[in-house]
């Protein structure tokens, strides 16, 4: 999901920022990495509205696979940062 999406989920309420699945970042902390990194996509599911548990969650971060876009170093430590308690992550992807 793209940054636009994301944003359009959270300026409609339709998430809690302070969700998290599992060891994930928060949405809002999805947020502010994709508001800085826009070139980045997140992962996750939604749990029916028809649930008491009815929920929108991230659990994943993946960078586009364009090659004009150069990683930095402040995005290299940004990401590494990000994604230190992924259960799996590599070539700046990363599941929690």
């Amino acid at each position: 999901m793209s940054f636009d999406k994301v944003k359009e989920l959270m300026d409609n309420n339709f998430i809690d920022p302070d969700d998290a699945q599992n060891f994930a970042p928060t949405a809002s902390m999805f947020y502010s990495f994709l508001k800085k990194y826009p070139f980045y996509y997140v992962g996750g599911y939604a749990v029916s509205p028809d649930r008491y548990d009815y929920r929108i969650s991230f659990d994943g971060l993946e960078r586009s696979s364009r090659t004009d876009i150069i990683i930095t170093p402040e995005e290299d430590s940004d990401f590494y940062s990000f994604a230190k308690c992924a259960e799996e992550e590599f070539d700046y992807t990363c599941w929690f």
